[in-house]
């Protein structure tokens, strides 16, 4: 069961007032606490740092005040000033931090871009989870897309050392899911007979992955897709088809250079994907996730 701390960064927005929503299904998975953030920044000219510091933290304790006495989760909050992702980041690192929350977008969002600048520039640095939420306009006003996004979660497997990371850490969660739908995408085939070899060989693999989390006690149904094409795009349709709540997955895959925490598959998912997705950095290993905070209750 995932322990320690929740690391919600809120803009102000329209959408990112709508995260506390998402704390009920964190809470029942383990995290017991959230850390309210707000940085102000610092870019911005002509500010009052003093003046909206205090201010800041009015609101943030006023959001405090709801998530303790409506969900009973310890909060505490901050307000440091600086650059937003670079103020995020560095409260990420501290080691009771387990899971990041933010929005997709916020106060700067444009429709064509589904993720604001501060959000990707935190998922492009950090060693920590992130789950970026995602919303729609109803009758004008914001709203989850998924509320229940832990009961169809996706996980896009391409074999690698990071993705099978990945299901090493699922091993080790309790996640309250209701169905696993276990994806791999052929991005590429030099003929019918190429493509043909390669679905079955990928089915073949997805086929002893399911088994083995069959054998470590994940009691839901698991299912298979592939599909082929570009990873990210079809990612997203296979997600809308089986109407998934979540896509989880690795920073980076097969293809990403060593250095880059984020991969431009998870990159584009993240950016496009219509439904929520739980980033999982992984580099040499599974950083910060090995280690207490991160302990299986099973």
């Amino acid at each position: 069961m995932l322990e320690g701390k929740i690391l919600l960064a809120t803009d102000f927005s329209e959408a990112a007032a709508k995260l506390t929503e998402t704390l009920l299904d964190l809470k029942n998975m383990g995290l017991n606490e959230v850390m309210l953030v707000h940085a102000v920044d610092i870019s911005r000219e002509g500010l009052n740092t003093d003046q909206l510091v205090k201010e800041n933290k009015k609101k943030l304790m006023r959001i405090k005040q709801e998530i303790e006495n409506s969900l009973g989760m310890k909060t505490i909050v901050k307000v440091p000033v600086g650059i937003p992702s670079d103020k995020i980041y560095e409260l990420s690192e501290r080691p009771d931090v387990s899971l990041i929350l933010m929005a997709s977008h916020g106060a700067g969002y444009l429709k064509q871009i589904f993720l604001g600048s501060t959000t990707h520039n935190v998922i492009r640095r950090v060693k920590k989870p992130v789950l970026i939420e995602k919303f729609q306009k109803k009758d004008g006003e914001y709203e989850l897309v998924c509320k229940r996004k832990f009961n169809r979660i996706m996980l896009p497997i391409d074999f690698s050392e990071p993705a099978r990371k990945v299901l090493e850490l699922i091993k080790k969660m309790y996640i309250p899911a209701q169905e696993i739908i276990l994806v791999s995408i052929i991005e590429s085939s030099s003929s019918m007979e190429e493509l043909q070899k390669s679905k079955k060989e990928a089915r073949s693999e997805l086929e002893k992955i399911k088994t083995d989390l069959e054998e470590h006690n994940i009691n839901c149904c698991l299912s298979i897709r592939i599909g082929q094409g570009v990873a990210s795009s079809n990612i997203i349709n296979i997600a809308e088809e089986e109407e998934a709540g979540i896509i989880m997955m690795s920073t980076r895959g097969k293809g990403s250079i060593r250095e880059l925490i984020l991969g431009s598959t998870a990159s584009r998912v993240v950016r496009y994907s219509p439904i929520p997705v739980l980033l999982i950095p992984v580099k040499n290993r599974i950083t910060s996730m090995e280690s207490s905070s991160f302990q299986a209750d099973r």
